[in-house]
């Protein structure tokens, strides 16, 4: 399956990192923005950066989200990955080892 020049691009853009978080912003955008705060992190880090700029505990929809849409991200190419000698989270859908977790990454970190 070929796709058009727009089709593509709305597929393979780059991330875009909010430049402020909003609780009313896609959850896409409020993990992205969490990530971009903490440079890199796991999955469970992201979802308790998410958690502390929105002020509230999340909800079982939230915690699925985050983990399945950074390997979604990373899939993708927007995001980087390295392993890194951390204890498993429950958060963490595809460790390399029992004692590894993926630390995700940013390309672009807000100082």
């Amino acid at each position: 399956m070929s796709l058009t020049d727009e089709e593509f691009h709305e597929a393979y853009h780059p991330l875009q990192v909010p430049a402020h978080f909003d609780a009313a912003d896609t959850q896409q955008n409020q993990l992205i923005f969490a990530l971009a705060e903490l440079g890199e992190a796991t999955a469970e880090q992201v979802a308790a950066e998410v958690k502390q700029l929105q002020g509230r505990d999340l909800d079982e929809q939230q915690q699925a989200f985050i983990p399945e849409t950074l390997k979604a991200l990373l899939i993708r190419g927007c995001l980087m990955a390295r392993k890194k000698a951390v204890p498993l989270f429950t958060t963490c859908t595809r460790s390399p080892g029992p004692t590894t977790a993926l630390l995700i990454r940013t390309c672009w970190h807000r100082d």
